[in-house]
């Protein structure tokens, strides 16, 4: 039987992981940002990205009202959200920017997937969190680029030819009802 003292256990560890995951990574990237990978249980693995960022903030964003550290952490995942290109360019060798990492950040920015995860996790933000509108302006601009009228939403922006794709669909669509259109932005935009 799942017992609440296991799911407290559970979510304990999860943030262990996440803190130590973050303290790897502070050093790797400009002072102004902040990223973690998804693969918390693997911490020799060198990876950041965006679905390791939006669960960070997800698990960060309940304290970050009460802890101005954690509030800062905050602060600095969205900035590596908004700026991830500039963040990672300062972080790695021209060469592998340039072979793998720019052409990564393109397409991951018009993934519809990624920005939903984004989105939902920004939605757990406080309004007043430095970068939170930016960060959903960014997302909004994915979903309103993906979007095919009337029948649903393509994988991404730069998807060739631009076809209509049932998995995405729901994402989006989950994405517009946490914070529907003209409730997008700023501290009009629902944080539940």
């Amino acid at each position: 039987m799942l017992t609440r003292q296991m799911l407290v256990d559970a979510q304990r560890e999860i943030e262990r992981r996440i803190h130590l995951r973050l303290r790897q990574e502070a050093g790797r990237l400009p002072e102004k940002a902040l990223a973690s990978g998804q693969y918390l249980d693997h911490p020799d693995y060198d990876q950041r990205g965006l679905y390791g960022t939006a669960a960070t903030m997800c698990v960060l964003a309940r304290r970050a009202t009460s802890d101005p550290a954690v509030a800062e952490q905050v602060s600095k995942l969205l900035y590596y959200v908004v700026n991830r290109s500039q963040a990672e360019r300062a972080a790695v060798s021209g060469t592998l920017y340039r072979e793998l990492v720019g052409r990564r950040i393109r397409l991951q920015r018009t993934d519809v997937f990624r920005m939903a995860d984004i989105g939902f996790a920004v939605s757990f933000v406080t309004p007043a969190a430095t970068g939170r509108t930016e960060a959903l302006a960014l997302v909004q601009k994915t979903l309103d680029g993906a979007r095919l009228d009337p029948a649903g939403y393509a994988v991404g922006v730069e998807e060739a030819p631009r076809t209509l794709s049932p998995p995405p669909t729901p994402f989006a669509a989950w994405r517009r009802t946490i914070c529907p259109p003209g409730r997008r932005t700023g501290a009009t935009c629902a944080s539940t």
